[in-house]
């Protein structure tokens, strides 16, 4: 599992972080253990991701669909996202959820959170598909960060507090959305980096994330970058496309998610599912040199 997602950004800390939220309490080392295969809702979510976005690499490896070809890859994919689900319904029979909350759980799990996954891997190949870039893009992007991103933290506090036998806080799941939206936005940033886990392939596709649509509607050229790219000048992508107007309007919209998160009169702590902005102004290629090759 940690090979596909970072246990801070897993499933199955979202529903922790909810759970403890909702009840004052710790989930039980029994309980942890099921929680931890859940999660394979995550990696089933990333291999079909990697296959859709025409991903090579991630975490230094080769995708698996390179390695075990596309039709095994999403048999495995489906069999992964059972298999995390079977875990879910374990932790709800172990925990011998009150069968409203057990229905409600599972409606969750379903109807909201895999359907805005689907629904969000949808608009993102919408707009890799799409001939040009404009300025309603930018609202179909922020459309798809609420659905995949926003609701991969959402939900995933929804079912933690429901587990605990509480009804979901609205404020705790409009924070879980803005803090979503945020942590996509960052992702997208550090793609253009060497930690990321394919550096620079968000612009070589097309696919159209945040720092791309802004960089294009600002005048820039995406062929100019691209030729960057073929002469492995990849620290002059970073100061071209990020360049401080681009930097300044990515971190406008992560602050005033935090700012609208701020204003809300809750108990939650924000902290637990935050992204670390300011890196959006000060990340320079110098400190975080890309390699060689791509």
């Amino acid at each position: 599992m940690t090979d596909y997602q970072p246990k801070n950004k897993s499933f199955e800390r979202y529903i922790q972080i909810g759970y403890e939220f909702a009840s004052g309490k710790e989930l039980s080392q029994a309980e942890m253990a099921l929680l931890e295969k859940i999660s394979d809702i995550d990696t089933s979510i990333i291999k079909i991701d990697d296959i859709l976005d025409h991903e090579e690499r991630r975490n230094d490896h080769a995708c698996i669909y390179l390695i075990d070809g596309i039709d095994k890859t999403i048999i495995n994919a489906r069999l992964d996202e059972i298999n995390g689900v079977q875990a879910l319904t374990d932790l709800i029979a172990f925990r011998k959820c009150f069968p409203l909350f057990s229905y409600e759980i599972l409606k969750v799990f379903n109807n909201n959170y895999m359907r805005g996954i689907y629904e969000g891997q949808k608009i993102d190949k919408e707009l890799e598909e799409a001939k040009e870039i404009r300025p309603d893009m930018i609202d179909r992007y922020f459309l798809m960060t609420r659905k995949f991103t926003g609701g991969h933290i959402r939900y995933g506090l929804e079912i933690g507090q429901l587990l605990a036998g509480k009804v979901p806080d609205k404020d705790v799941s409009a924070i879980a959305e803005a803090m979503g939206i945020n942590r996509q936005i960052v992702d997208d940033f550090e793609d253009y980096f060497k930690a990321h886990h394919y550096p620079q392939g968000d612009i070589k596709r097309g696919a159209k994330r945040l720092p791309e649509i802004l960089f294009t509607l600002q005048g820039g050229n995406r062929e100019a970058v691209l030729k960057l790219i073929s002469e492995k000048d990849f620290a002059g992508v970073i100061t071209v496309v990020l360049n401080p107007d681009v930097r300044k309007a990515l971190y406008r919209y992560c602050e005033e998610n935090e700012a609208y998160c701020k204003g809300i009169d809750t108990t939650f702590e924000c902290s637990s599912i935050s992204t670390h902005i300011g890196q959006i102004l000060d990340r320079m290629p110098e400190s975080d040199p890309l390699p060689t090759t791509i």
